[in-house]
């Protein structure tokens, strides 16, 4: 009875689990690709390469622009850059203005970029044009799509743990069931057969003692 169960058990049991490894390896796939989004949401550096072709783009632009600092961070899924360039003192406004007009056209050409933003400047400076800041709420949001990420995988391996151990105690009780009916019939089969011969004795006594 035992060796009868035993094979379809191990079999369940693998199955178990393998499903509980691949929903494993499906939801941190699923929380590294949100916590992606999450960090482009809040302003993630762009990559190296985009940064590279932004500077090449910029550097070889005009003879009389220096590119001073280039900044490319995320909105989203697309790219914005904001490029700083120095142009001599003595150029007048309109042509700084169109080096950095045609500037802004050809970056934001390149794929992934949604918006270019070109600062003309005549001196290199040290301090940071801008402030860095989240906008507020956003890391509050993140942390509650991370814990409601967490709790909706908890709940799934709870699911899948519950159900594993329900189906080992209903193989459990169901062969414990079997085990008993087939006593049963087999302690119900021998009164039978032992009735049977019983009354074939009585019969063959009884015609012997006719006789």
């Amino acid at each position: 009875m035992v060796l009868a169960t035993r094979g379809p058990e191990l079999r369940h049991q693998r199955q178990v689990k393998i499903k509980t490894k691949l929903l494993l390896i499906h939801r941190a796939w699923q929380l590294q690709r949100r916590d992606g989004h999450g960090q482009k949401m809040i302003g993630l550096g762009a990559p190296e390469e985009l940064v590279a072709e932004v500077r090449a783009a910029t550097e070889g632009h005009h003879p009389k622009m220096e590119l001073d600092r280039i900044t490319a961070y995320h909105h989203g899924s697309n790219v914005v850059v904001e490029v700083s360039v120095i142009v001599p003192l003595e150029m007048s406004v309109g042509e700084s203005h169109g080096i950095a007009l045609a500037l802004q056209h050809k970056i934001e050409g390149i794929d992934s970029v949604e918006r270019a933003f070109v600062h003309v400047d005549f001196l290199q400076r040290e301090e940071e044009l801008h402030k860095i800041f989240l906008r507020a709420g956003q890391m509050a949001q993140l942390d509650k799509i991370r814990t409601d990420t967490l709790n909706a995988a908890a709940i799934t391996l709870q699911r899948f743990a519950r159900g594993m151990l329900a189906r080992r105690r209903f193989a459990a009780a169901r062969a414990a069931v079997l085990a008993l009916q087939r006593a049963a019939r087999a302690w119900a089969a021998r009164r039978l057969v032992a009735a049977m011969r019983a009354q074939r004795a009585a019969l063959t006594i009884q015609k012997r003692a006719g006789t």
